[in-house]
C-alpha cells in the first residue's frame, strides 16, 4: 500500500515523479496550517520552483481565508529532503518508503529495455511494411500506365486495320 501517492507531473519539458505536498503534510501529522508549513519547508530546504517543485493555483476554489487554493507538487528528492528535516519517526518512514520506491524503479530497467527493443522491432517492421506498400503502389501505377498504353496501341492497330481494309476494298473496286 502506498504511504503517499506518487504521480508523474510535467516539469518544463521533463516528466518527473512527484508527491502532492498536502499528502506529505497530512502523513507527517504536521499541526501548522498547510500553506504556512509548505512555504517554510521550501525556504528551509532551499527548493527552487520548476526544478524541485511546481505550484498550481486553482482559480475557482477559495481557502477558508478567502485566498485561492494552491497545490504544491514536490519531486521525490524534495519530499525525501523535507521528510528528513522533520526529524520525526513519520519523516524517516516516508524517507524509507521513497527509497524503497526508488529501488523498485531501478529494478525495472531490464523490463523497460525489453519493451523498448520490442517497440523498435515493431517500428522497423512497420517501416518495412510501409516501404513494401509504397513499392506495390508504384508497381500498380506503372502497370496501370502500361495497360493504358496497350489499350491505346490496340485502338491504333484497330484503326490501321480498318484503314487497310478500306484501302484494299478501294483498290479492288
Amino acid at each position: 500500500m502506498d504511504l503517499i501517492q506518487i504521480q508523474p507531473r510535467q516539469f518544463g519539458e521533463d516528466t518527473v515523479q512527484t508527491v502532492n505536498a498536502r499528502d506529505l503534510h497530512a502523513f507527517l501529522g504536521v499541526r501548522r496550517d498547510f500553506t504556512t508549513w509548505v512555504k517554510a519547508q521550501i525556504k528551509r530546504a532551499g527548493l527552487s520552483e520548476h526544478i524541485d517543485f511546481e505550484k498550481l493555483t486553482q482559480k475557482g476554489e477559495l481557502s477558508p481565508t478567502g485566498q485561492w487554493v494552491s497545490e504544491y507538487f514536490l519531486t521525490i528528492e524534495s519530499a525525501k529532503h523535507i521528510a528528513m528535516m522533520s526529524q520525526t519517526d513519520k519523516g524517516f518512514e516516508v524517507r524509507d518508503y521513497f527509497l524503497e520506491c526508488e529501488r523498485l524503479v531501478k529494478s525495472v530497467p531490464s523490463i523497460t529495455m525489453e519493451i523498448h527493443a520490442r517497440v523498435m522491432a515493431y517500428e522497423r517492421r512497420d517501416k518495412v511494411t510501409l516501404a513494401m506498400a509504397k513499392r506495390a503502389s508504384r508497381d500498380m501505377l506503372a502497370r496501370k500506365e502500361a495497360l493504358k498504353d496497350l489499350r491505346e496501341e490496340k485502338a491504333l492497330l484497330e484503326d490501321i486495320t480498318q484503314l487497310r481494309l478500306a484501302l484494299s476494298s478501294e483498290v479492288s473496286a
